[in-house]
């Protein structure tokens, strides 16, 4: 499975699993969020919630982050 289709997959979700937080912990992490931490289903992109970052579901970071992969149709 690649990022992509795990992205997919996790933004479609309602649900998600420990090895989801810890795949997209180390994704935003490399990406330059490199005081991210996902619990719980909960994505924290400074390590806690900030006004400039509140928590975000790992839905959400999931289909921000598809949206800024997927090339642009014109």
């Amino acid at each position: 499975m690649t990022i992509g289709e795990w992205l997919e997959k996790l933004s479609a979700s309602d649900s998600s699993t420990e090895e989801d937080a810890r795949m997209l912990q180390n994704a935003l992490r490399r990406i330059g969020h490199n005081h991210a931490v996902v619990v719980y289903g909960v994505a924290y992109l400074d390590g806690q919630g900030t006004i400039a970052n509140p928590p975000r579901s790992i839905h959400t970071v999931a289909k921000s982050l598809l949206a800024a992969i997927k090339p642009i149709d014109v």
